[in-house]
């Protein structure tokens, strides 16, 4: 939020419009038009669908393409930090609790904030998993995770305790398959979550979209240099230069990121599933043998987005030095 809010100062006063949900967007060769559900509509030059994992610019573009549950949740909630500060052995930094089939992080907001976030995985079978809706952001009540996390180590079930009431919210997860495609009729193209629908990568769901956003505007300051006058209408085979070039960049490196997403979660799922059937849980030692041979995503996580960029356009375009 803190991001947005400056985000937002660098913006002119009237080019932010809110509570405008898409409908769908049309594009032709000269211009894209995007149809808001009150009505109205915007004409643009090129449509970016930053909306999300349940983009409607993605379903305008690739309608059978859906979204399937995990069997999870996410919950989140902030609140005012008074109301744990007394717990014994809170930690004052950050503090982070991994189960086989659940997690929980809190962490200190400023100096009078506090936040928690924490999954938990239903299990059981399909006909009784609780979050198999897909709704994002709606209420959630903290009797109900209460129990999944009892037994785990203070101070989680003390400061879950503290959560109060009508501050929790519940974000199911989904995810979706890989897309062949994010640029659409030269005129439109996907970043973040609506260009990969990975639904939770290692914790850098954010990053990626960052990169995603800044890679797209190296690409667009390539073919429109800042110091020259750009076409009116804005030239359809030009743009189709800049989001090639960005997708080319960006979607194999983010379907990498999906794979190693899906394959982790099928495994988790089925190391779940097997215990379930031997009637066993994981014990800490399988636990922590577990996570001491998981292999380090350096590929992700330490990921140079300028270099990737610069050796796209070496690979592209070879200037030569002109002999006398």
């Amino acid at each position: 939020m803190v991001l947005q809010q400056e985000l937002i100062k660098k913006l002119p006063a009237d080019i932010l419009h809110a509570a405008k949900n898409v409908i769908k967007v049309q594009v032709d060769e000269s211009q894209a038009i995007v149809v808001f559900e009150d009505g109205t509509s915007v004409t643009a030059d090129l449509v970016i669908g930053a909306d999300g994992i349940r983009s409607k610019v993605r379903e305008t573009f690739v309608p059978e393409h859906k979204l399937a549950d995990w069997g999870d949740a996410m919950f989140r909630t902030t609140f005012p930090y008074a109301l744990v500060e007394n717990i014994e052995g809170l930690d004052q930094e950050s503090t982070r609790w991994q189960g086989p089939t659940s997690w929980f992080f809190a962490s200190r907001l400023g100096d009078k904030g506090y936040g928690v976030t924490f999954n938990l995985n239903s299990g059981g079978s399909d006909s009784d998993k609780p979050f198999t809706d897909v709704i994002w952001n709606a209420p959630a009540e903290v009797e109900d995770v209460k129990d999944a996390f009892k037994d785990y180590h203070h101070p989680v079930p003390a400061i879950i305790e503290r959560i109060p009431a009508g501050t929790l919210r519940r974000y199911t997860n989904a995810f979706g398959p890989k897309l062949d495609r994010w640029t659409f009729g030269d005129r439109v193209t996907l970043i973040g979550d609506a260009a990969h629908t990975h639904g939770g990568a290692f914790g850098a769901g954010a990053s990626l979209a960052i990169d995603d956003a800044y890679t797209l505007y190296l690409a667009l300051r390539a073919v429109f240099p800042e110091a020259l006058p750009i076409s009116d209408p804005v030239s359809q085979s030009h743009l189709h230069v800049a989001l090639d070039l960005y997708e080319s960049i960006r979607r194999p490196h983010a379907s990498k990121v999906l794979q190693t997403v899906l394959d982790g979660r099928q495994e988790q799922l089925d190391r779940a599933e097997r215990l379930r059937a031997a009637g066993a849980v994981e014990t800490d030692e399988q636990f922590r043998g577990r996570l001491s041979h998981r292999k380090f995503a350096g590929w992700l996580h330490e990921h140079d987005v300028e270099k990737a960029f610069r050796e796209a356009i070496a690979s592209r375009f070879t200037l030569t030095e002109k002999k006398s």
